[in-house]
């Protein structure tokens, strides 16, 4: 083999192991950025926010199929979530789902250590399972890429994370599905398109104004071991 060829295969080498270095150098940064923002969450002990929903009809369109509004309220290990017309609230050892729109009440076993309302372990888990990441800033936000191959374990493949500088808090993020759905009907047809999820977060205080959210009487009440809706709620079923 000649000089020519060798130097530009350590030429090649090289270059891979500086790509393979940064891409962890990002992969790293990516996973102490969210270890921060999971840890704000955490240790603020009490928090209000709203947050805002909008799904786009695909990718790239800015015409929106669905949009809808929440609230998020947290004080200790008590969380209210509220999103469109079903809450979720997790008191003590229950959670309890409430379907508004088919007035269902569902109650659950709430486990604070693997709380279903949080985001961010959820994208530390499937972190993994991105092919490509991407730290990028400006001068408020931090901003996380994560890629995925045409064929992944996680349901989008693409997710974009905006997180304030100051203090990790989530502001946006921006969900590809790597799915088809039907999302319009075009002359009479039904047009199948990945969607685009859009959350912002906002108004986000230290305190919880409103503590009666997490009154567990005010949604269901117990009787000789039997679970029943509050008088608030007596119109509504329990399921199973």
């Amino acid at each position: 083999m000649s000089k020519g060829y060798i130097k530009l295969a350590v030429l090649f080498l090289l270059l891979f192991y500086n790509i393979v270095e940064a891409q962890i150098s990002e992969k790293d940064r990516i996973i102490n950025i969210l270890n921060k923002s999971e840890a704000f969450y955490n240790n603020t002990k009490a928090y209000s926010l709203d947050s805002r929903y909008r799904l786009y009809v695909n990718h790239t369109s800015n015409e929106i199929k669905e949009e809808y509004t929440g609230v998020t309220i947290k004080q200790d290990d008590n969380v209210y979530n509220r999103i469109a017309t079903t809450e979720m609230i997790g008191i003590g050892k229950s959670l309890i789902k409430i379907d508004n729109k088919n007035k269902r009440i569902k109650v659950f076993r709430y486990n604070t250590s693997s709380n279903e309302m949080s985001t961010i372990k959820d994208f530390k888990n499937y972190l993994q399972y991105f092919t490509i990441v991407k730290l990028t800033e400006n001068q408020s936000q931090w901003i996380c890429t994560l890629e995925t191959g045409k064929i992944s374990m996680v349901p989008f493949s693409k997710v974009v994370l905006y997180l304030k500088k100051s203090n990790y808090q989530i502001e946006r993020q921006d969900l590809f599905y790597l799915t088809k759905y039907k999302t319009r009907i075009v002359k009479g047809v039904p047009n199948y398109e990945m969607p685009r999820l859009v959350v912002s977060f906002s108004n986000f205080k230290n305190k919880v104004e409103d503590k009666n959210c997490f009154d567990k009487s005010s949604y269901i009440k117990v009787k000789g071991g039997k679970i029943y809706p509050s008088k608030k709620y007596a119109s509504y079923t329990i399921v199973d």
